[in-house]
């Protein structure tokens, strides 16, 4: 069951209590601020501030669908972070942050600006949940991953991403 959910951890947690294995956010708040600049600046935030625990929600749902019970949140205290501290220049633009390939860069709670997080990172943390069921395929060509979904067992989930 996929469902659409507000940008906020109540709305993970009320799709994951009524059993949704997808959820997606839900954006017509910020559609309807088309003629109200400060209300969009609000929207933005809470779907930034959502977007912070999207690779770790994402991952409970993978692990829920393989039988594994574990929220959001406790992934979200799991996973590597990067330590840096964010670094601005005079005129307030980032010059410096972390990197994601190393671990969640920010705030991974949305309550203080945050990034994001990389493959590796999480492929680590997917591992300690599904050893031996865990396969990077970033950087691969779309006919390596056809024929690694050939080749895959019942069961297996491939989680991509773009962008």
């Amino acid at each position: 069951m996929s469902l659409f959910a507000d940008p906020d951890p109540l709305g993970y947690e009320r799709a994951k209590a009524i059993g949704a294995d997808r959820v997606e956010l839900y954006t017509g708040p910020y559609g309807a601020t088309y003629d109200d600049p400060a209300a969009a600046v609000h929207e933005l935030d809470r779907l930034e501030k959502a977007a912070n625990v999207g690779e770790v929600t994402s991952l409970a749902m993978i692990l829920k669908y393989a039988g594994i019970r574990v929220g959001k949140m406790e992934l979200a205290d799991e996973v590597k972070k990067d330590p840096d501290d964010i670094k601005t220049g005079k005129a307030g633009d980032i010059t410096h942050w972390g990197d994601p390939n190393e671990g969640f860069v920010g705030d991974i709670t949305g309550k203080e600006k945050g990034y994001a997080i990389y493959a590796e990172p999480l492929e680590d943390l997917m591992k300690k949940y599904l050893p031996g069921r865990t396969v990077n395929l970033t950087g691969q060509s779309f006919e390596k991953i056809l024929r690694y979904t050939i080749i895959m067992k019942g069961g297996d989930i491939i989680w991509n991403s773009h962008g």
